[in-house]
């Protein structure tokens, strides 16, 4: 279904939305990865606390890894206090009994405690570092902003100065092309000055008949 929901044409779901279906159905293999091992083996437990690690796509998921680190719990004690009932039930004797819980049941419960603390410690550990590239990336991109605004800036103040440029050239040849009209118009004017005046001489000189 989700193949089919990437390959359409139409009505497309967005990409957010088919990242959020992509990481559903990669929480459910994960989910079945871990069905699939057999009972209270330890490659199981790693698989599920390693399930635990990585973050849920949503509150239903969430739901589901609690309920799960619940059942665990409760598999655990139940494994502890039964391998303590057989173990007093077996023993003979009364140094036999005294002996056993704090030899079998004492050890599994410490075991379980020494695999609890363990991951707890690698969570610890993954949390620092994942915190540790957040503070470089966040580094890195303040630094990168910086450089941004300076170089906006920097094209800021160079549009201002090209603009005053461009209006400083303007107003020149906005006067430089009303002197040229004014003396275009004075020669105009002394032209047909001159001109009416040899017309003036010429009438005198040669008065009509």
């Amino acid at each position: 279904m989700l193949l089919d929901l990437r390959n359409i044409n139409t009505c497309q779901p967005s990409k957010d939305t088919l990242v959020h279906y992509t990481s559903k159905v990669d929480f459910l293999k994960r989910l079945i990865a871990v069905d699939t091992q057999p009972h209270n083996s330890p490659e199981k437990a790693l698989s599920h606390e390693q399930l635990t690690l990585k973050p849920a796509p949503d509150d239903k998921a969430k739901e589901i890894l609690l309920k799960r680190q619940t059942k665990a719990i409760c598999d655990v004690r139940e494994e502890l206090l039964e391998s303590r009932s057989s173990a007093r039930t077996t023993a003979g004797d009364k140094g036999l009994r005294q002996r056993v819980p704090g030899q079998g049941a004492g050890e599994d419960f410490d075991a379980v405690l020494r695999y609890h603390n363990s991951m707890q410690e690698k969570i610890a550990e993954e949390m620092v570092s994942l915190a540790q590239n957040l503070k470089q990336n966040a580094v890195l991109a303040g630094h990168i902003v910086k450089k941004d605004t300076e170089a906006v800036q920097k094209s800021v103040q160079s549009a201002d100065q090209n603009y005053e440029r461009l209006q400083n050239e303007q107003r020149r040849l906005e006067e430089h092309i009303r002197r040229s009209c004014n003396c275009w118009i004075w020669l105009m004017l002394a032209i047909v000055f001159f001109v009416f005046l040899n017309m003036v001489v010429f009438m005198r000189m040669f008065p009509k008949r």
